[in-house]
Formats: C-alpha cells, sequence, structure tokens
C-alpha cells in the first residue's frame, strides 16, 4: 500500500511521510482542482508508532488514513485533533518546489483515460514548457501543461495520417512541429502543434524497420535510430535524406540495436546509445566515427536507453532502465555520478529523457509516470550518495 492508493482512496490530499520516523512530516492539504496547498503542518503528534505513519484528510473533523509499514495495509478513522502549524522560518513551499530534494513528479498510472499511460516510452518539451508523452502502448500522444496538467490528446492507434502504432521518439523543432517515430508503422510523422498531419517519411533504401529516437540540431537537420536496420538517418526539414551510417555488428561505427541519439548543439557531434554493446559512439554530423567509451551499467539493456545533453555543463545523461537510475558522464566518457531518487520516488524503468532549464524529465515506462530532476539541486547535494524527493501530484484538471 502506497502514498498513491491513499490518493486514489481520497482524491483530496496527500502526505509527505518518513516511515522511520513517528510523526509525520509536512502535511499538505490541496485542493483537487487548483492544486494549491491549503495548508501545511509540521506534524501531528498524537498519532505515530514505530510501524505506522498517519495521513491526515478533511475538514474539521479530520480523517486518518493509518499506513501499517509491515503488512502494507491502511486502516482509517476520525478524531479532532490540533494540527501544529510549520514553524515560522520554514513556509509552505509552492506546488512543484523541490524544497530539500531533487525530484519530483506527476503521475499518470496505468490506463487509457486522459492523462494516464501504457509502457510510454518518448518524451519531449517545448518552448513554452509543455510536456508531450509518447503514450506507446496506446498509440497516441498526451500533452500536459508545465504544471502537469492534462491538456489534450493527439492521434489515435492506426497507420493512417495523423494515427500511431507504437510511437516511440518523440521530438519538437523550433517552428513547435513535432516528430514522431513509429516502431509499429515503421515511419517518421510530422505534425503541426495541433496534431495536423504535415508528412511522413518511410526512410531511406529498405525503409525504416522499429525507428525509435529522434534528435533535432539548431540548423533543424533531424537524426533517426533506425533499430532495426542498426543504423542512424540524418534528415532536412523538408524530409531528404542526408546522411546514413551504421550496420549490425560491435565494431568502430557498427550497432547492435541502437536505441538513443542526441546532438550536442555547441559541436555538431552526435551521440549514439549502443546499450547491447554496452558503450556510447560518437560521430560528426555526417557519421565519422570520432570517439566511443564503456558504459558497464549496461549490463542488461531492455531496449529503451536514452541520452540527453546539456552542452553549457559539458554533461551526458544516459538512463539504465536495468539499474532505475540516470547516468551522468562527461563529453570525453568520464563518470560524473549517478542520480538515483530515494523511494517513493525512485525510477521505474525509465524509457526516456528530456532536458530544459536544467530540470531532467525522466519518463518511467515501468511507472507509467514522470518524474522530474532539478539538476542545480542535484549538483549542490553531490556529496550525497542519492538523490532525496518529494512528491509533487499532478491530476486532470476538469474545470
Amino acid at each position: 500500500m502506497t502514498e498513491q492508493d491513499v490518493w486514489n482512496a481520497n482524491k483530496r490530499a496527500i502526505a509527505s511521510y518518513a516511515p522511520t520516523n513517528k510523526d509525520l512530516k509536512l502535511m499538505w492539504e490541496r485542493d483537487p482542482k487548483t492544486e494549491r496547498i491549503i495548508t501545511r503542518f509540521q506534524s501531528l503528534r498524537e498519532i505515530g508508532t514505530a510501524d505506522s505513519i498517519s495521513f491526515s484528510f478533511g475538514g474539521r473533523t479530520r480523517t486518518f488514513y493509518v499506513l501499517n509499514i509491515s503488512n502494507g495495509s491502511i486502516r482509517q478513522f476520525q478524531k479532532r485533533v490540533k494540527a501544529l502549524p510549520a514553524r515560522p522560518d520554514t513556509p509552505p513551499a509552492p506546488l512543484g518546489s523541490l524544497g530539500e530534494g531533487v525530484a519530483s513528479m506527476f503521475e499518470g498510472g496505468k490506463g487509457t483515460e486522459d492523462g494516464e499511460f501504457d509502457s510510454p516510452t518518448g518524451i519531449a518539451v517545448d518552448g513554452n514548457g509543455n510536456v508531450f508523452v509518447a503514450d506507446t502502448g496506446n498509440g497516441r500522444i498526451e500533452k500536459f501543461s508545465s504544471t502537469g496538467a492534462f491538456l489534450s490528446i493527439i492521434g489515435t492507434k492506426g497507420s493512417g495520417r495523423g494515427q500511431f502504432a507504437q510511437p516511440n521518439g518523440i521530438a519538437i523543432d523550433r517552428a513547435g512541429d513535432i516528430y514522431v517515430a513509429e516502431a509499429g508503422n515503421h515511419r517518421v510523422q510530422k505534425l503541426a502543434l495541433d496534431g495536423t498531419f504535415i508528412a511522413e517519411w518511410k526512410g531511406p533504401e529498405l525503409g525504416f524497420h522499429g525507428p525509435r529516437r529522434i534528435a533535432i540540431c539548431p540548423d533543424d537537420s533531424i537524426y533517426v535510430v533506425d533499430q532495426g536496420h542498426n543504423r542512424i538517418v540524418k534528415f532536412s526539414p523538408d524530409g531528404e535524406v542526408l546522411a546514413s551510417w551504421g550496420s549490425k555488428g560491435s565494431g568502430v561505427g557498427e550497432f547492435n540495436d541502437p536505441t538513443s541519439v542526441v546532438v550536442d548543439p555547441a559541436t555538431n557531434k552526435v551521440y549514439v546509445a549502443d546499450p547491447c554493446n554496452k558503450r556510447i559512439q560518437v560521430f560528426d554530423s555526417n557519421g565519422k566515427f570520432l570517439a566511443k567509451w564503456s558504459v558497464p551499467q549496461w549490463g542488461q539493456p531492455v531496449g529503451f536507453e536514452d541520452l540527453s545533453i546539456d552542452s553549457r555543463t559539458g554533461r551526458l545523461y544516459a538512463s539504465s532502465t536495468h539499474l532505475d537510475a540516470v547516468l551522468i558522464f562527461d563529453l570525453n566518457g568520464t563518470t560524473i555520478g549517478t542520480l538515483i531518487p530515494k523511494p517513493p520516488d525512485k525510477l521505474e524503468g525509465p524509457s526516456a529523457l528530456a532536458l530544459v532549464n536544467r530540470k531532467l524529465y525522466v519518463l518511467n515506462m515501468g511507472g507509467n509516470r514522470v518524474s522530474i530532476i532539478d539538476l542545480q539541486t542535484a549538483a549542490e547535494m553531490k556529496h550525497r550518495r542519492t538523490t532525496t524527493s518529494q512528491r509533487v501530484q499532478f491530476c486532470r484538471t476538469d474545470a
């Protein structure tokens, strides 16, 4: 039984708690429509034992949900209790603030309803901060606001224009057009921001076979991981094939089911995730091999390892689905560290990354949700072995 189960039972509020502490810490009560914090408590001293933690909801007569840590059960009762206010020197953080942690998230949940996911594998953020998720199992793209509110659905399952079969990679260019790689339809579609069909690309000779990821350069050229053919294909914005390289193998410039591609906008170097060969390879913009480095953490890849680059700080981020972590390298391949948010916000099968304004968006295929890691805060906590986290709950707004 988790905090999410408590939220699902009540739809009113959620608590952040520390299972090793007898006191309930930082209880929030929130309006379900505006998602604003109504009140915050430092602790509720009347309730709490070594093996249970209290969750508080409701009005004057407060309803408490007590989580029993040992057997995962929840029992409910009501009691009038005075809530102790937060200390004056620790004012309530606004919704979305990461406080002492580095991770937050919004829940999608597994399902077919608006805002829910089924094994999502692609994520992108536009210039306005809106988040686009490739909802792979449901054959659609979902759009959320920068605060996590569900906005719209683009596409349906199918093979027609504007329809999707196993959408994977997703990218957005400077004009706001959306590019979606479809592993099921073996194509890349280009759509307007509202989902209107613009064009489709089937690839060079032999066509695509299970395209996965897409990267867009500052000059608007587009790189696509053609996983089934173990190659990278470069396009112009109009769909002209500019370059193609790679074949199956473990040698220099060869791939074994590559999963991701990113481009450093400062140098135009192209970085390719080659997890079955446990390595990242680096090329120039036309496919000339430049370098490679080993990634032993990809010991058991599952096919969705992704890359994201921060040219300003010289960092490359690589997801590890096997380890439920994000690996950090410099652009020469030196290991810098690992991002591992603590429970209950641990990553669950990270399948895609998007980096905007020092915030790393991590799509969790296993957990059907999005985690957001504040890299600036993480850097300030670099001496800690793992990241601490604060849960932020986002949901649909029906008003």
